[in-house]
């Protein structure tokens, strides 16, 4: 059942007052850096707020609010004092604690021992719908190979950039291996209707899509099949995953689209050094499913 919540400019307000408290790290003069790689369009996002940011599971914020217990049993993501509101009886908005862009929002289970290695249950759609606005992306990072930081489930909202589009944009669905020959990684698409049904159904079908194209298996918990889910208000994708890290660069879900978040400048040089294109095709699967 989709469920109403605050509206977007009442969390927009709440999110400038995390801000101005000190809460919530945001940098406010991001800068932005555009690159092309063959023909591949990157946004690098350059936050030093992004310093700070755990990158793996295993690293810990040594910040205060290492301090306050967890709200939620089982969690591993403090979100106390980050608060916007509840969504449904599932699911709680919060603040991103560390931000390249405003607002940066997490949307975590009220379950804390609901995994990110798992796939997105009909109910977490259905939050993702909810909270959704037109100009912003929502997406997910299913195991460790996509990119995820923390092992509490939990989907993320960011902002367009003004003037970005991405491949996944384009109108035609089911691109998979036969898409833009810019993207050298296998990636699934679906258009929507804009009604918000049948989101389980789609994220389903683009999944059996994928496990039947890509011939990477993932061992350990949760799913063998590691992807990204990225959405708008017109359309879902799914980008099965091999890997999130080669040598310093590292990237989740809003990464495979070209939008880069980084703490330096010297970052964006190592990735320019990697190539940003053939880092990406790394983390990716290879068109062929290989």
């Amino acid at each position: 059942m989709l469920q109403k919540i605050l509206s977007e400019a009442e969390i927009l307000k709440r999110f400038d007052a995390l801000v101005e408290s000190g809460e919530v790290r945001y940098d406010k003069e991001t800068k932005v850096v555009p690159y092309v790689d063959q023909g591949f369009k990157f946004l690098f996002m350059v936050a030093t707020s992004l310093s700070q940011k755990p990158n793996t599971p295993e690293e810990k914020d040594v910040t205060e609010q290492t301090l306050k217990p967890p709200l939620e049993p089982g969690s591993d993501i403090n979100t106390a004092g980050f608060e916007i509101c509840d969504v449904g009886t599932k699911h709680r908005l919060c603040a991103n604690k560390f931000c390249y862009t405003r607002p940066q929002l997490l949307l975590l289970t009220r379950d804390g021992f609901k995994r990110q290695w798992d796939p997105l249950e009909a109910v977490d759609l259905d939050g993702i719908w909810t909270v959704l606005q037109d100009g912003q992306f929502a997406f997910y990072n299913c195991g460790v190979a996509a990119g995820f930081s923390r092992l509490h489930r939990h989907m993320q909202f960011v902002p367009r950039p003004e003037g970005f589009t991405t491949f996944l944009d384009a109108e035609e669905d089911d691109q998979g291996g036969d898409g833009s020959a810019k993207v050298p990684f296998l990636y699934f698409r679906r258009a929507l209707d804009g009604s918000g049904q049948g989101l389980k159904e789609i994220y389903d079908g683009l999944r059996d899509e994928m496990a039947e194209r890509s011939k990477f298996r993932a061992e350990g918990p949760g799913t063998d099949c590691p992807h990204n889910l990225i959405m708008t208000r017109k359309w879902m994708a799914v980008i099965p995953r091999r890997s999130s890290v080669l040598g310093p660069a590292s990237t989740n879900s809003i990464g495979m689209m070209g939008m880069i978040p980084v703490s330096t400048m010297e970052s964006v040089e190592e990735w320019k050094s990697l190539g940003p294109l053939r880092v990406l095709k790394e983390f990716g699967v290879p068109r062929d499913g290989s």
